[in-house]
């Protein structure tokens, strides 16, 4: 008979075990459907909000723009010395019923043996370089650089022009492969060429827009930036749903733990028992 009810204890303690875990399972199964169907709805919601808001602010800031004319030329074709140096001209007028200004990129593509002193330093040099600047709703923006070469002769410089309504880069048209031609009567070695932080236009103003396209210094979503690490959202969302589920992991870990206490108790007496 003694071990007929040592038996029943052992059949106890784990009848109580198997039931502790059934509970403890019951109580997560009913606690974390809710808060991941709660999360999932949310995060829906939020991102369809935010879609509607792009679409809003896009349709808002969305504006019609063009140039009415554009004109880069040879202001003076001949490198005459250092204190003679060709000069380029640019220019662009817009009609008044533009709805927002306009944003134009001219590319200057500067021989090796050229050096371009634009309207800053940024655009000042040789290979590739850029003058952008804006033109407002009626309104005329012209400015006049210079051009300096340390071979005699006949020097060509392309220019490529990009326009578009500011805030919209995807709208741009473009001018490409416009020709300048200059002469070079007296060189100009590359020891007496200006200095690049000097650089300002000879007449006229070059209006820089607020935020210049290209310019990815602060903005990692660009061209220069690798963009957001996928990992590290991987990782918040694990953090997140062990929070939003922690009372029902609690809950579940200390039934368990009551379960498991009580076999063994039940074990101990069933050894002493016996």
């Amino acid at each position: 008979m003694m071990h007929d009810s040592n038996s029943t204890g052992a059949r106890t303690a784990l009848l109580v075990v198997a039931m502790a875990a059934a509970v403890g399972l019951l109580l997560a199964g009913a606690v974390m459907p809710a808060t991941a169907d709660g999360g999932a709805e949310g995060t829906a919601n939020e991102t369809t909000n935010g879609d509607e808001d792009t679409n809003n602010n896009e349709g808002a800031e969305e504006c019609d723009a063009d140039i009415d004319a554009f004109d880069v030329h040879t202001a003076d074709s001949i490198v005459d010395g250092a204190d003679d140096p060709a000069r380029v001209g640019v220019s662009a007028s817009t009609s008044i019923t533009n709805q927002c200004p306009v944003i134009v990129q001219v590319t200057f593509d500067i021989p090796n043996d050229m050096y371009y002193q634009g309207t800053s330093a940024g655009s000042s040099g040789q290979g590739l370089q850029t003058e952008v600047f804006e033109v407002g709703p009626g309104e005329v923006a012209s400015f006049t650089t210079t051009m300096y070469a340390n071979q005699p002769g006949d020097r060509t410089v392309t220019a490529d022009v990009e326009y578009f309504p500011e805030g919209q880069p995807e709208d741009a048209r473009s001018l490409n492969n416009l020709m300048l031609t200059f002469d070079v009567q007296d060189p100009v070695p590359e020891e007496d060429w200006p200095d690049p932080e000097d650089a300002e236009p000879v007449d006229g103003e070059a209006n820089q827009p607020d935020d210049p396209p290209g310019d990815n210094s602060d903005d990692n979503n660009g061209s220069g930036g690798d963009g957001p690490s996928n990992d590290d959202d991987d990782d918040d969302g694990i953090l997140d749903a062990l929070a939003e589920n922690l009372v029902a992991v609690l809950a579940l870990i200390g039934v368990i733990s009551i379960g498991t206490i009580v076999a063994w108790k039940g074990r101990d007496m069933l050894v002493i028992k016996s």
